[in-house]
């Protein structure tokens, strides 16, 4: 029977999806504005949003299920970073132009978010940050690191249409700390520009993983944003339960328990009695699974969870 011991012994861990964002705002003192926000941030169920083109410090219209870190620079425009109450931080950290700012979780999640100066006249300036200040929002050691934001430069010449503006520094950077372009590692060479002037085009905006998550994205998408004159790129993540459970749940194998006699064992002897039980009902397999087998496994789950949070192993 396809319920039996064959299926039973895939044992699981609960993965959660966090879903990223960034956007260039163009300024929000606008009330129609920030509700177009708090809008786009609900229908998203967005996580973790970067803000760039900022000019306000007040973000409570978002709501009591959102914290903001806000920097507001010299030139009254500056960079947040919007994310879910609950969510345990251990430090953030602020540029005094307002161009950079980042957020260490507890979780070992290193979250950077970066707003260079824009136009061919400003490239000196863009690569010195790069080189020079960038840096250091990058010192702390992480599990995972998120670079985000509008970077008005491309590494690519696919990415631009119109006068090309590479950034070496940031292509240097990018070899050092292995970083991924979330959008590429889905999309590989196919483009869609998150900018758009006359007959110019550019993809600005991006989120940069380090390489050892390549395969926990698992989408990007580039949504337009009738408030800002930039689309907002969206990266969907999966991280497993040593980060907040602020996402959306669901089940996976870990395999690793499989090799593991004693769960083995254990998930055995569970089975055999929802197993002998089954058999004494007049049920049909897919009665059997829902009320039977499938809460044997689960509440098997949640008693190994537990034994682990005891042992301090999660």
């Amino acid at each position: 029977m396809w319920l039996r011991l064959n299926c039973a012994i895939y044992l699981i861990i609960m993965q959660f999806v966090i879903n990223y964002a960034t956007l260039n705002i163009n300024c929000l003192r606008s009330q129609p504005k920030q509700q177009l926000l708090k809008q786009f941030l609900y229908n998203n169920d967005i996580d973790i949003l970067l803000l760039q083109e900022v000019n306000i410090e007040n973000f409570n219209f978002i709501g009591p299920q959102y914290n903001s870190i806000v920097n507001v620079g010299d030139s009254n425009r500056g960079t947040a970073i919007i994310y879910r109450s609950g969510l345990s931080i251990q430090l953030y950290e602020q540029h005094q132009s307002g161009r950079i700012t980042s957020l260490l979780l507890n979780t070992g999640v290193l979250i950077v978010n970066l707003y260079l100066p824009s136009g061919s006249n400003n490239r000196v300036l863009r690569e010195q940050m790069i080189a020079q200040d960038l840096p250091f929002y990058l010192r702390h050691k992480y599990n995972i690191l998120i670079l985000g934001g509008d970077f008005n430069n491309v590494l690519n010449a696919r990415d631009q249409k119109g006068e090309y503006h590479p950034s070496p520094n940031l292509q240097r950077l990018c070899n050092e700390l292995q970083l991924l372009d979330a959008w590429e590692v889905v999309h590989g060479n196919n483009v869609q520009f998150t900018f758009h002037r006359g007959q110019a085009a550019s993809r600005l905006d991006r989120i940069y993983v380090n390489k050892q998550l390549k395969d926990n994205i698992l989408n990007a998408q580039v949504q337009p944003a009738v408030f800002s004159d930039h689309h907002a790129l969206l990266v969907k993540m999966e991280v497993d339960n040593t980060i907040p459970p602020h996402g959306r749940g669901y089940w996976k194998l870990n395999e690793s328990l499989l090799y593991d006699d004693k769960i083995k064992e254990e998930f055995m002897l569970r089975w055999k009695a929802a197993d002998k039980r089954a058999n004494n009902r007049a049920l049909t397999n897919i009665q059997k699974w829902l009320t039977l087998y499938k809460p044997t496994i689960r509440s098997f789950l949640n008693m190994l969870v537990l034994v682990k949070l005891v042992n301090g192993k999660i």
